[in-house]
């Protein structure tokens, strides 16, 4: 022991310490000395799902299985003291050999590939043959009922990492509980993992050196094991979500699996018939799916955590900064009540802030607060302004607005299917909302069994994110990136959510909501428009920036004549964009909201296709790294491309242009007669 804590303290000063690069295991290292090389299996940091990484059963079962002659690596030395390295790992010899991430062994010949699957079969019918007692391994795991155990275990482990319900999977977990085969007492050591992915094969022979990766290993039912390594021979031919997943059907030299059946019950010497065996082959996909939702979680686990040690360093930035601008009164610019700007006034402001993904949030500006709190400026009561609209413009809460439905086109408010209705001194709702961006209160939420107007059947109402029946489900991507720097864009179900009937909670009254809407969406769609315009400005700088320093085929980017017309073009968008967007805000100044509709669903189309246009030509321009994370571009196209989305799409707004221009040319035509 002291010699292996001596040769730790040398590998901890002067060693290369790197992840296999011929494996593809996560945690495990390799260590390197001047004379030897070693395996570090180190238990992931952080809170685990139960079961998950037990590196020290996986020590135990590995040095009982050296002890006994089978082809494991020589565990060395188990470590509990997260001193060391922050975590409980082992260390064990590092074996050179094979490892073949494809089933399909597409590197060798088809002799060679049968005789590895041979000398698979056969070191897995050696595992089984093994003696627990000799193994001195009694007690290891829990013997009879290994069948009942695995659908439990794995029916416990995909509900805590599945992040939506999926039918089938229910169906077959309650399938294998009503079929659990009728003797389940045969009792061996399992390997729980048992793939070709899994073992190191002899540099230049047909054999099998070294099994690896026993974190599933227990005791139990050995046939579980065998339908794990057949389940790819199962596989309808093109069945491939990756390589290590593939079907084994119709290549050349894979045994059948009636030949694996039969070598691996000559090596057992049992009879060839197994039965039940279908029962193993559903409980092999069932684990199976379960390992990978097991694996996707905690994968998003550690991406999360990088994440948010990202975003708290942004956020301290923020703060830092926020303190300064509210000092210098440059807080809440957005209500023309508390900063006494107009809106046309707040339009050059919006402008310039657009030009940072969060400078919005510095200035206490930012969507989707900026609408909840004018919707509480505008139609809550005073206690509800003392409550929520006061913490919000201080900056000490946050908010959400739950509109969007994930089951059904949004665009058309009347199709929502949440639901809300009174119960005694409660409301309750039930739903499920989507695209709600930040973490906070208010909710549109659609009226059960109210017989009015069709926009009429709507009630907004104020839900505390901790209130009972609230869940956050997941936060949604943009293009597969999280582009939500207010706390990402959530799906949230309301399950019997209680809210008492209080007038604090309910905003104007039950069949406002639509009302409310309108009168909050108004301005919320003027400032994305004013931030478009911007976003743009910048995007055109950047495009200059790189036309004026790369060069093609002897001349300057800016030089080519088809790039001298993207930046006339982007100008001209640009500037057509800004004027239209002035003017709606004058209207919305002089006229209000509702008469100014039609000038903000103008600007609301224009300012959305301007700015996904003129930040594609600099994803153009800059060619590849245009759509890298090494420039801005591609997160401002992501933001452009949802803009013609959100707050309503395209579509909506130019059917209402459609219908109020008619209105309006009816109304000029009548006044002339």
């Amino acid at each position: 022991m002291s010699i292996l804590h001596g040769t730790l303290l040398l590998l901890t000063l002067d060693q290369f310490i790197f992840q296999l690069s011929d494996s593809q295991f996560q945690f495990f290292y390799r260590l390197q000395t001047p004379s030897r090389s070693y395996v570090l299996r180190k238990k992931p940091p952080g809170e685990l799902l139960p079961g998950a990484h037990k590196v020290d059963r996986e020590y135990r079962v590995q040095r009982a299985l050296f002890s006994a002659g089978f082809p494991v690596p020589q565990p060395l030395l188990h470590c509990t003291d997260n001193d060391v390295i922050g975590t409980e790992f082992y260390i064990m010899e590092h074996i050179k050999g094979r490892i073949f991430r494809d089933p399909r062994l597409p590197e060798v010949t088809a002799a060679e590939r049968t005789a590895l699957y041979v000398a698979a079969v056969e070191v897995l019918a050696k595992l089984h043959s093994l003696s627990l007692t000799s193994l001195k391994l009694e007690g290891y795991g829990k013997g009879p009922g290994y069948c009942r155990r695995q659908v439990s275990t794995w029916t416990k482990q995909y509900n805590a990492a599945a992040h939506r319900d999926i039918p089938d999977m229910n169906g077959l977990s309650d399938w294998l509980m009503k079929n659990l085969p009728a003797d389940d007492n045969e009792v061996t050591l399992v390997h729980g993992d048992f793939r070709l992915e899994n073992m190191i094969f002899h540099p230049t022979e047909a054999r099998v050196i070294a099994v690896l990766d026993w974190e599933l290993s227990t005791t139990g039912q050995p046939i579980a094991d065998l339908a794990y390594f057949l389940m790819p021979l199962y596989w309808p031919t093109g069945f491939n979500i990756i390589n290590t997943l593939g079907s084994l059907k119709g290549i050349e030299g894979i045994p059948s699996v009636e030949d694996v059946v039969s070598i691996y019950c000559r090596c057992r010497g049992i009879s060839s018939g197994l039965p039940g065996l279908n029962f193993y082959l559903a409980l092999s996909v069932f684990k199976m799916a379960g390992i990978a939702q097991v694996c996707v979680l905690e994968s998003c686990i550690l991406e999360a955590k990088f994440e948010v040690k990202s975003m708290c360093a942004k956020h301290r930035l923020c703060i830092c900064v926020q303190a300064k601008a509210r000092e210098g009164g440059l807080w809440n610019l957005f209500l023309p009540s508390v900063s006494g700007l107009s809106q046309l006034d707040y339009a050059f402001i919006a402008e310039e802030t657009g030009r940072c993904l969060f400078a919005p949030e510095v200035f206490n500006c930012q969507a989707p607060d900026t609408g909840n709190m004018e919707v509480l400026h505008m139609f809550g009561s005073e206690e509800q302004k003392r409550t929520w609209l006061q913490p919000l413009l201080k900056g000490e809460i946050r908010s959400c607005f739950c509109m969007t439905e994930p089951d059904v086109a949004s665009s058309d408010a009347t199709n929502m299917e949440c639901t809300l209705h009174r119960d005694g001194e409660s409301y309750v709702i039930n739903g499920k909302k989507w695209w709600s961006s930040g973490a906070g209160n208010p909710q549109l939420i659609k009226k059960k069994n109210l017989n009015v107007f069709r926009h009429g059947q709507h009630s907004m109402i104020l839900v505390p994110m901790d209130t009972v029946g609230v869940t956050l489900v997941r936060p949604l991507t943009v293009f597969g990136q999280d582009d939500a720097i207010h706390g990402g864009h959530f799906e949230i179900h309301f399950n019997n959510v209680r809210v008492p009937s209080h007038r604090i909670f309910l905003l104007l009254g039950e069949g406002r909501g639509f009302e409310i809407a309108q009168g909050r969406l108004g301005p919320g769609r003027l400032h994305h428009c004013m931030r478009a315009v911007g976003l743009a400005e910048l995007a055109l700088e950047l495009l200059c920036q790189r036309a004026a320093s790369r060069g093609t085929f002897g001349k300057k980017l800016y030089q080519h004549v088809s790039k001298r017309r993207l930046r006339a073009e982007c100008r001209l968008l640009i500037e057509q964009t800004r004027l239209l967007t002035l003017h709606a805000a004058h209207c919305l100044d002089t006229q209000g909201s509702r008469a100014a509709r039609k000038q903000i669903a103008m600007i609301k189309v224009a300012a959305a296709r301007m700015v996904c246009k003129v930040t594609d030509c600099a994803i153009q321009v800059y060619g590849g790294a245009g759509v890298s994370g090494d420039f801005p571009l591609a997160q401002m196209y992501s933001y452009a491309r949802t803009l013609r989305i959100a707050d309503g799409p395209d579509e909506v707004h130019l059917s209402s242009i459609a219908v109020l221009e008619l209105r309006d040319q009816l109304r000029k035509a009548q006044a002339k007669l």
